[in-house]
C-alpha cells in the first residue's frame, strides 16, 4: 500500500529546517543542497514542494506573518480604552515575535535584499503585513484623539509608521546585545515613554 504523505506537513518540516540554515548562514550562501543535507533528504525532494529558493523563502515568510497576524488580531481588545488598547497591541507584537528570533534574523536579511530589488514576492508579502499593522495602530491613535485621550497635534499616520520602525529597532538592539536588558523591559520602557508623551494633559 503506497505511503500517504501529508504535503503541507512536509512543506512545513522543510521550511523549519530552512529557517535554521538561513539564520546560521545567509540567504545567499544557504543552498537548496545545504538545506537538504541538514534535513537528511535528497535535494530533489525539496523541489517536489518548492520550485526555487525564493519560493521557499516566500512560503516561510507568509506562514510566519499569518501566525503573527493571528496573534495580533487575537490581542486586539476593542472593549479597552485606546490607551490600554495601544499598549496591549504594541506588546503583542513583541510577544509574538520573541519566540521566533531565527525568523527575525531572516527578515532582516530579506529587507536588505528587498532594497537591492531581490525577493520581490517576499517584499510584497512583508509590505502587506506591515501596512496592516501600521494602519491598525493609526486607527487606535485616531480613536484616542476623538476621545480626547491622545493629543490632537500628533499625526496618527506618521506616528504609527515611527512606532513600527521603532519596534524593529528594539528587536535589532536586543538581538545584538541580549545582556543589555530583558526584551520585555526594553520594550516596556520605550512604549511607556511614547504613550506618556502622546497622552493629553
Amino acid at each position: 500500500m503506497p505511503k500517504i504523505v501529508n504535503h503541507e506537513q512536509r512543506k512545513m518540516e522543510i521550511a523549519d529546517v530552512a529557517i535554521t540554515v538561513f539564520a546560521k548562514n545567509s540567504l545567499e550562501s544557504a543552498t537548496m543542497q545545504k538545506i537538504a543535507d541538514t534535513a537528511g533528504i535528497a535535494k530533489g525532494s525539496i523541489y517536489k514542494y518548492f520550485n526555487s529558493k525564493e519560493e521557499l523563502v516566500t512560503y516561510i515568510l507568509v506562514s510566519v506573518l499569518k501566525e503573527f497576524e493571528s496573534a495580533l488580531r487575537n490581542a486586539d481588545d476593542e472593549s479597552l480604552n485606546p490607551v490600554d488598547r495601544l499598549r496591549l497591541y504594541l506588546f503583542s507584537f513583541i510577544e509574538s515575535i520573541n519566540p521566533h528570533e531565527q525568523v527575525f534574523l531572516v527578515f532582516l536579511e530579506l529587507w536588505i535584499h528587498n532594497i537591492k530589488g531581490k525577493y520581490k514576492n517576499a517584499k510584497s508579502e512583508m509590505e502587506q503585513y506591515f501596512n496592516l499593522y501600521q494602519s491598525k495602530i493609526s486607527e487606535i491613535l485616531i480613536q484616542g484623539q476623538k476621545q480626547g485621550l491622545f493629543k490632537d497635534t500628533i499625526d496618527a499616520k506618521t506616528l504609527s509608521a515611527y512606532l513600527v520602525a521603532s519596534l524593529d529597532g528594539i528587536l535589532i538592539h536586543y538581538l545584538y546585545n541580549k545582556s543589555f536588558c530583558n526584551l520585555e523591559t526594553l520594550a516596556t520602557s520605550f512604549f511607556e515613554a511614547i504613550i506618556d508623551g502622546i497622552k493629553s494633559e
